[in-house]
């Protein structure tokens, strides 16, 4: 790492809007299903393979 800061310490005008999808919800598990993650059981194929999806600025990045 070349730079760290923490969030709070950013001010607040040059803070991104970032949100993430909740992993505990049903949105997720249905985006998981549409994805493919999941086999027929309803168990994760690859957990390393699995991108939450991200809003930042209002921008959606998967």
């Amino acid at each position: 790492m070349i730079r760290v800061r923490v969030a709070a310490d950013v001010p607040e005008a040059d803070r991104r809007d970032i949100r993430v999808l909740r992993t505990d919800s049903e949105t997720f598990q249905e985006y998981l299903k549409l994805n493919g993650d999941l086999n027929d059981e309803g168990y994760v194929k690859d957990i390393c393979e699995i991108r939450v999806p991200i809003k930042v600025n209002g921008n959606i990045e998967r």
